[in-house]
């Protein structure tokens, strides 16, 4: 890969030590190498579907089961979360990607500006 050095020639026009245009000087090597791109790319898109689904799968039942043992075990009681709260609350906010306030009610009734902060 070689290097090249372009100047304005004064009169507005882009071109390198010799005076050619800028758009004459090719390349020698296509720097680009799209079948090894593309196959990694399908290399990466099959083994990530795979393992994805059942990651998320297992990752859904494990919080579903949170889920139920925060609604069961919920009290009320002012700016006490515990940490199964506080996980089900990044859990809806990074992972499903839900808004601070539906992410804090999901969560076992976090409150809604306690979530956004």
């Amino acid at each position: 890969m070689s290097t090249y050095f372009f100047y304005e020639d004064g009169q507005g026009n882009i071109c390198d030590e010799n005076g050619r245009d800028a758009m004459e000087c090719e390349e020698e090597i296509n720097p680009f190498h799209l079948k090894t791109l593309t196959r990694l790319r399908l290399y990466c898109e099959k083994q990530n579907t795979e393992q994805k689904d059942t990651e998320m799968e297992a990752l859904d039942a494990e919080m579903e089961e949170i889920a139920t043992n925060v609604k069961i075990n919920s009290g009320r009681s002012y700016n006490n979360y515990t940490n199964d709260q506080k996980l089900l609350f990044v859990y809806y906010n990074r992972i499903k990607l839900f808004n601070a306030a539906k992410s804090g009610r999901l969560a076992g009734g976090v409150a809604e500006r306690t979530a956004q902060k």
